[in-house]
């Protein structure tokens, strides 16, 4: 009994003797370790953290760059020639509607997807470049006694008619009208809303705007009429104009490959374009598409 005394008492002394020591010497108490009730308590412990918060901060980041996800686009459309009357343009009277080849880059930002399901909300904004080709031909070829335009028996030539008075009576002709293509380049702007179903289809709505890059004069021509005074009306629109317009699509999917962590595909879609107030009522064309992104 009196042995055991004196082995705890030894046991006391020696580590208060080394804690004192250890304050005098100036050293820490170890970082793995904690006092309690005046004893120090060795913790052996490890630390771990999430990573996961990291990626999905990652990936926000990522979704805020512009183009994340995003498209190049080549379309070739062609305009709905409107019904031949008195005033129509050129186009009308040739049969040759107006032509469209434009160069577009864009961007999707998805909205929301149900989880299992392959359906996809995106909001899709594109701005393209564009060159129009449309009928037209030289006024200083005509004569200032052409009263007003035919068509020709093949019905793609035009023909002027010519009314003159002379002395002994009256002449009525007709003249071929030569004709030629005149350019002309526009920008628009569309902003639309898309959405995916079964992976490789997809339907798009936009509505949007064109801006007149170039001033363009057309004209209205007219049916012969001695008693009109004038066998065409001039249309002119400036540069800066901006004439609205609204785009519907279908596209499909026909190829993919994945790159580095993003993928990217290819798409074909149909679609038509309404703006009544350029050109032509309907434009319908194909659209070649370069996505990218997730």
């Amino acid at each position: 009994m009196h042995f055991s005394g004196i082995h705890t008492l030894q046991v006391f002394l020696v580590h208060a003797t080394l804690a004192v020591a250890s304050i005098a010497w100036g050293h820490d108490i170890p970082s793995d370790s904690i006092r309690l009730d005046g004893k120090i308590l060795f913790v052996d412990a490890q630390v771990r953290f999430d990573s996961t918060t990291f990626s999905k901060i990652g990936r926000s980041t990522a979704k805020s760059r512009p183009f994340r996800a995003g498209f190049l686009m080549t379309q070739i459309a062609f305009g709905m020639t409107e019904k031949l009357k008195s005033g129509s343009t050129v186009g009308s009277w040739v049969g040759q509607p107006p032509a469209l080849v434009s160069m577009n880059v864009g961007s999707s930002h998805p909205v929301f997807k149900k989880p299992g399901q392959s359906q996809q909300h995106a909001v899709e904004w594109g701005v393209s470049l564009e060159r129009l080709r449309l009928p037209s031909f030289d006024v200083a070829q005509l004569s200032d006694s052409v009263i007003g335009f035919v068509q020709s028996n093949s019905g793609n030539r035009l023909q002027a008619v010519i009314y003159e008075r002379f002395p002994i009576g009256v002449e009525t002709d007709t003249v071929a009208v030569t004709l030629s293509n005149r350019t002309a380049w526009r920008t628009s702007l569309q902003l639309g809303w898309t959405r995916t179903w079964r992976r490789d289809w997809a339907w798009h709505a936009a509505v949007g705007a064109t801006v007149l890059l170039k001033s363009e004069t057309d004209f209205g021509l007219e049916f012969p009429d001695i008693n009109r005074g004038q066998a065409y009306a001039v249309k002119q629109q400036m540069a800066g104009e901006v004439f609205p317009l609204m785009d519907v699509g279908l596209r499909r999917r026909f190829s993919a490959s994945t790159l580095a962590t993003s993928s990217s595909y290819w798409t074909v879609a149909l679609n038509v374009r309404t703006q009544p107030q350029l050109n032509s009522l309907f434009w319908s064309g194909i659209q070649l598409r370069w996505h990218w992104g997730s």
